[in-house]
């Protein structure tokens, strides 16, 4: 995504809380501009003089990022994070797997959006509060267990528009659905549980002044 960013002139900026995977530098280097990576706390944007309000065009929250973070108070205070930073008539893209086919036992995942040669994708432990991802990679012989925050039904779209964003589109493994409003959230979530799809994308804007 970032280095679909470089190709159209964007000035791009990795922000995230881990140093991230090595390789990032080379693929902003081969568009001669380089890619920004910042290590930063999502929850303390808005005490940060880099992050002035008003000053991104687009941000990315993808890979179901947001769901590292448990409480409520820091998904809202990340949207809202987000959101002041954006500049008015900004794009918000953000994502989440499809947490109630994971929870109802039902996800298979196929390799529409990553492609999983080499890596084995399980769910030991799911419920309403919390989802088990174990990964294993079989040429580096490793493995990892993630501890995530399943958003259910509507709950994701529903804290992108309490942090004051307009969504747009919504798209099961980046093919379009359709244009919601508000009302339509809950119809829109009552198809997420299709075990064809494994992730939601939510493109939501803010409003221009």
């Amino acid at each position: 995504m970032h280095v679909s960013h470089l190709r159209h002139n964007f000035v791009s900026q990795i922000l995230g809380g881990t140093i991230p995977q090595h390789g990032y530098e080379e693929f902003g280097s081969a568009y001669g501009k380089g890619i920004g990576i910042v290590i930063e706390n999502w929850l303390d944007l808005k005490e940060k003089v880099t992050y002035q309000p008003n000053s991104f065009d687009v941000i990315t929250c993808l890979g179901n990022s947001l769901t590292y973070l448990f409480r409520e108070k820091e998904h809202k205070k990340t949207l809202s994070a987000f959101y002041e930073i954006l500049k008015p008539g900004g794009t918000l893209l953000i994502d989440q797997r499809n947490y109630d086919a994971i929870v109802q036992n039902h996800f298979v995942p196929v390799g529409k959006v990553y492609n999983y040669d080499g890596v084995s994708l399980t769910f030991p432990y799911a419920s309403r509060t919390a989802v088990r991802l174990h990964l294993e990679l079989s040429q580096k012989s490793k493995s990892y267990d993630l501890v995530l925050h399943p958003f259910l039904a509507d709950e994701l779209p529903h804290l992108v528009q309490g942090a004051g964003f307009c969504i747009t589109d919504v798209f099961h493994d980046f093919e379009k659905v359709n244009s919601i409003t508000a009302t339509e959230n809950k119809a829109i979530a009552n198809q997420n549980s299709a075990k064809s799809v494994e992730f939601i994308e939510y493109v939501a804007r803010k409003p221009c002044l």
